[in-house]
């Protein structure tokens, strides 16, 4: 059984009867239907069943009859008009007044590519390539190609540019789509705007690309506009715009490109060629998490999460983190994880949680957070049996991508002898490079450890209240009495060693 595939002849306007301004339709129908009408009736003129049929279908000039359109529209394919079968075909495609039959789309095809029409060589070539017979397609839009149509020409060149039935040829790609460019083929303006963008086929040249990517993109093509909002946005072969950028990008995601969408709710969210607006951030982030975008969907999540230009719902933004984790996205594996172990959204189930955070960690390079909270989790045998030495690993781990939170554990384990040998002196090292990145746990250990003269070379009490004060300076009051009384302690030892 034949495939049926997007495209559709009739719709697209290409090789119509039916002017592409619909005001111009209008006239044309309004002024010849009686006489239209008048031929298809009495002398079955297939012309005009073709044209009646179209009006009807379209409902031009005439209220619309989908199942009188067909009627005439196979009575006209019957006589062996080629634009009628081609249209026709194009119906069972669709399903547009009939049950959606991609056999017969393809028997109408065929008829019309027998009689060497273009349009019908055309989507017989999109009916074997939807069936995977590539070599056989690409004949079919050779044939169609050489009689300058444009929609062929552009699918040529994708075959020969992919390599799909054809020997790879990037030169000869770019020479199809500069034809169908020509004819101001929106899809093939953009594939000659990615070529002269990559420099295949083609000298590279960024100028050209924005060129190309312009035409397309003011034809309504959105991977276009997408594509030239970059440009803009980055300076490459235009003068650099953020509010160009955003003009073009918005067109995209207005059109339903997803990676514009999710464009559009980061330029919301932080301010980039728009006045920040989070109601704005959360729409289009939502808009591009309901198209399957992972990182919309993380992005919603969070809003939802937060409070952050929606109404705060945590059902909600566990629904979109399971989405997105689901597709692998490591930080909504954690936060799930995170949903699971607060119950925010969701029952609490400390074994649910762990089950996330070894989804975000069990991936080259894991997610150094989800790495710190499942160390946690094993250290303190929350939702699985504790293991010290397991949970060591995956300090060490999230401690090697510069996480403070687990250069803090991990000197806390090193210190305590807890799941690897006792080593104060390596206790030290860590606290200092959590300390550094303003941890106040490590400031405190580290004013304990030159308190004390643990780890370090020796006690040292200045050393030890510079930390406490670092500490201090964050709003910590913790150990503030045990220092005061190690500072009296010394105090009291100095005066005694002088009597």
């Amino acid at each position: 059984m034949a495939s049926c595939f997007a495209a559709s002849l009739f719709f697209e306007g290409n090789n119509c009867c039916v002017a592409r301004n619909e005001a111009k339709s209008e006239e044309f129908a309004s002024k010849s239907i009686p006489t239209i009408r008048d031929l298809s009736d009495r002398f079955q003129n297939k012309f005009a069943q073709y044209h009646l049929g179209v009006f009807l279908l379209r409902g031009i000039g005439v209220r619309k009859d989908e199942s009188e359109a067909i009627r005439l529209l196979t009575l006209s394919a019957n006589q062996e008009y080629a634009l009628a079968q081609c249209t026709l075909g194009c119906c069972y495609n669709d399903g547009v007044g009939v049950e959606r039959n991609g056999t017969k789309a393809f028997e109408m095809f065929l008829m019309a590519a027998q009689q060497q029409r273009a349009d019908g060589q055309y989507y017989v070539g999109c009916v074997c390539e939807a069936d995977g017979h590539a070599e056989k397609a690409a004949r079919y839009y050779q044939l169609a190609a050489r009689q300058g149509y444009s929609p062929a020409q552009f699918r040529l060149g994708c075959c020969l540019e992919a390599g799909m039935g054809v020997a790879q040829d990037e030169l000869e790609a770019f020479l199809h789509y500069s034809r169908a460019a020509e004819q101001k083929h929106p899809l093939a303006q953009y594939a000659l705007g990615r070529l002269y963008l990559s420099g295949r086929g083609v000298m590279r040249s960024e100028a050209h690309a924005v060129r190309c990517f312009q035409l397309a993109a003011d034809n309504g093509q959105p991977d276009a506009q997408w594509e030239l909002g970059g440009c803009f946005m980055n300076g490459v072969g235009t003068v650099k715009s953020e509010g160009m950028a955003v003009y073009y990008r918005k067109l995209a995601a207005d059109q339903g490109h997803q990676a514009a969408q999710y464009a559009m709710g980061d330029y919301y969210l932080n301010g980039v060629g728009v006045v920040a607006n989070d109601a704005m951030a959360a729409r289009y982030y939502k808009l591009s998490a309901d198209q399957g975008n992972m990182h919309a969907q993380f992005n919603i999540a969070t809003s939802y999460q937060d409070g952050r230009g929606v109404k705060a719902d945590s059902s909600e933004a566990v629904r979109y983190f399971q989405l997105a984790a689901l597709q692998g996205h490591a930080m909504s594996q954690f936060c799930l994880g995170c949903c699971y172990a607060k119950g925010s959204g969701v029952e609490q189930s400390d074994v649910e949680a762990v089950r996330c955070y070894r989804l975000a960690v069990d991936r080259p390079h894991g997610y150094f957070k989800a790495q710190y909270a499942l160390g946690l989790c094993l250290e303190k045998g929350r939702g699985v049996e504790r293991n010290d030495a397991e949970a060591v690993q995956y300090y060490q781990l999230a401690a090697e991508q510069g996480y403070h939170q687990a250069q803090y554990s991990l000197g806390s384990c090193c210190e305590k002898g807890k799941g690897i040998s006792k080593s104060e002196e390596v206790a030290v090292l860590y606290y200092k490079l959590a300390a550094d990145q303003g941890n106040v746990q490590a400031m405190h250990c580290l004013a304990l450890c030159f308190a004390h003269g643990r780890g370090v070379a020796a006690a040292d009490l200045s050393q030890a209240m510079e930390y406490y004060d670092r500490a201090s300076a964050k709003g910590s009051t913790a150990r503030i009495d045990m220092l005061e009384r190690e500072r009296g302690r010394r105090a009291k030892a100095h005066a005694a060693s002088h009597c």
